[in-house]
């Protein structure tokens, strides 16, 4: 797990107190979420940190121990308030998983939350030791922290259920990458960016086919300006540069991407993109060189009276459970010469 700065002792522990414990160690600034049957009910946030960091304050007589499966990893829990404050997990026996929402003055908002595919285990353990294991995030990875279960929200059926559990899943996670991600775009861009994420409040019928957070020029809205969007869906993850019908000005940019193609083209240098325009939110849709006749027939797409404008690059769900923001950063910055001219349009 990311952890920042010297070793400071920390300390923690169950609900009632019973339970108590101090780890030495850099703070955590990252921790795991599983999907698993067990962490999942749990709510379970891990930092997993080497036994000898880690002093449990209280007499084991004070624990209980549930196992399952293999038998090898030792889930304790208070036996009095039944609070699992920390265990020994079978993905690394030979340490102790903490619970970082039972670390003492832990903001867990803040926190990089890293997805990992528990309910595949057997598939994607290996893939986790071969880079370490947590110790892939010591070297500073920062994961956008989706997990097989975010994905999966946008086939549950009915409007009210799937709105649902995009605010109880996707949402919190959107926000925390807008607002963490907007000033790195302003940084990276040298252009102010205010973040939003879409409320899904206009269409109350049909279950929104993602979600997404938006990074625009003004603090009032998005809908209205071009915007640079990362979006989830079922088919996986998204970096995409819109225009919506909503937006000004939509006859002069559309006029300016025409006019500019060769030189975006040029700026792009083949790399290969996607219109998402008119795709079926299934599947990826197919990505082609980022020539100027691309360019050309976006742009005219936009120019019409309903035309929108929606290009970009995205991930399927096995490849976004490990992409991490660098990546994510990287691909909005392939979109910086194009996103340039709607700015330049737009203001």
């Amino acid at each position: 797990m990311a952890q920042t700065g010297d070793a400071v002792r920390q300390s923690g522990g169950c609900h009632c107190g019973k339970v108590r414990f101090e780890v030495m160690a850099p703070r955590l600034g990252s921790a795991h979420q599983c999907n698993c049957s067990i962490c999942s009910k749990k709510a379970y946030l891990h930092w997993i940190v080497p036994s000898e960091t880690f002093t449990l304050l209280t007499p084991w007589e004070e624990l209980a121990t549930y196992t399952f499966n293999t038998g090898v990893a030792k889930h304790h829990f208070c036996s009095t308030c039944g609070v699992a404050a920390f265990y020994i997990p079978r993905s690394d026996p030979d340490k102790i998983d903490v619970n970082a929402r039972c670390v003492d003055g832990v903001d867990v908002e803040a926190l990089t939350i890293i997805g990992f595919d528990g309910k595949n285990w057997e598939a994607n353990i290996a893939a986790y030791r071969e880079r370490g294991g947590s110790g892939k995030e010591d070297a500073g990875v920062k994961r956008l922290g989706f997990i097989r279960d975010d994905f999966e929200i946008f086939k549950v059926e009915g409007f009210g259920p799937r709105l649902a559990k995009i605010y109880e899943h996707a949402r919190p996670k959107l926000l925390r990458l807008a607002d963490d991600l907007a000033p790195e775009l302003a940084r990276r861009f040298k252009m102010e960016f205010f973040p939003h994420v879409t409320a899904h409040r206009r269409n109350t019928v049909n279950p929104p086919r993602e979600s997404f957070a938006a990074f625009g020029p003004s603090p009032r809205g998005y809908k209205r300006y071009p915007y640079l969007a990362l979006c989830i869906s079922a088919a996986g993850v998204h970096a995409r540069a819109v225009v919506k019908i909503e937006a000004d000005q939509r006859p002069e940019m559309a006029q300016l991407i025409v006019a500019k193609s060769a030189d975006l083209e040029k700026a792009l240098r083949g790399t290969k993109i996607a219109r998402y325009d008119a795709w079926n939110f299934e599947h990826l849709p197919e990505t082609v060189p980022a020539s100027a006749d691309f360019f050309a027939s976006a742009g005219g797409e936009l120019a019409k009276k309903s035309g929108i404008l929606d290009i970009g690059f995205g991930w399927p769900v096995r490849e976004a459970l490990a992409l991490d923001r660098d990546e994510l950063l990287d691909a909005y910055r392939e979109l910086e010469p194009f996103y340039r001219v709607l700015r330049s349009v737009a203001g």
